[in-house]
């Protein structure tokens, strides 16, 4: 049995992290307000094998531009992501404090064994960006419906959905960091899987889930867009609750 870490960053709140296994079973329960040093011990400690760190973070900022092109590129597909910023007096702003605690988790990560995954290889031992929203909408096949990114319950309504139909229960009751956490444990699981795309160029990728639900032009519609027929839904990942 491999295991796969999902981590959610929080300036205020540390990490929330939820472990899976293959059979995407939670593994010890959620575990919030964990210290990236607590994050290396647990990744010692876990009763078998963890095969990936994916974590809700950039490792670095960015090298030069405004934004990584990991970032220019899912904008290009209709998914709206914060930049990173290259330059070092934009990147010391408050604005940036949660992807320092980010770094922290894979500079951790790295002394655990789990190396930055970098381009053409698996994802076996690395550590992987990943990015919940963007995870959304890969296995979704669509973006959520209009104003749901902008409610707290909305956003976890809809992505505990997309977890449920993907073999994943978190619980009534899980926080959005939690249901975040576990969107990027499935992420890990599917890209041990060979499941998946890395987004980006070197040394930065964003990981996604490939599962045949992209849209062949390359931008995602809509939910609830004219002319939707919901015909990305069967295309999540096999073992999904319908």
């Amino acid at each position: 049995m491999v295991l796969a870490v999902g981590v959610d960053v929080s300036k205020t709140r540390a990490l929330d992290v939820v472990v899976l296994d293959e059979r995407r079973r939670l593994v010890g329960g959620p575990r919030s307000r964990v210290s990236p040093s607590e994050l290396g011990v647990l990744l010692v400690s876990l009763g078998a094998p963890v095969g990936v760190v994916a974590i809700d973070s950039p490792p670095a900022p960015g090298l030069h531009g405004p934004a990584r092109p990991c970032e220019v590129e899912l904008r290009r597909r209709g998914v709206q992501v914060f930049s990173t910023a290259s330059d070092p007096s934009c990147f010391a702003g408050p604005f940036f404090d949660w992807a320092r605690v980010g770094m922290r988790a894979f500079a951790v990560a790295r002394e655990a064994g789990f190396e930055l995954f970098g381009e053409g290889g698996g994802a076996y031992r690395r550590a992987v960006e990943v990015f919940p929203h963007a995870t959304d909408v890969f296995l979704r096949g669509e973006l959520p419906p209009a104003g749901t990114t902008r409610s707290v319950a909305a956003k976890r309504t809809w992505r505990s959905e997309t977890l449920r139909r993907a073999g994943v229960e978190v619980g009534p009751r899980a926080s959005l960091d939690i249901v975040d956490a576990a969107l990027a444990a499935l992420t890990g699981q599917l890209a041990l899987e060979g499941r998946f795309e890395a987004i980006g160029e070197y040394p930065y990728f964003i990981v996604v889930p490939d599962v045949g639900s992209a849209p062949s032009l390359g931008r995602f519609r809509r939910a609830g867009a004219p002319g939707d027929r919901c015909r990305h839904r069967e295309a999540l990942p096999s073992g999904t609750k319908s």
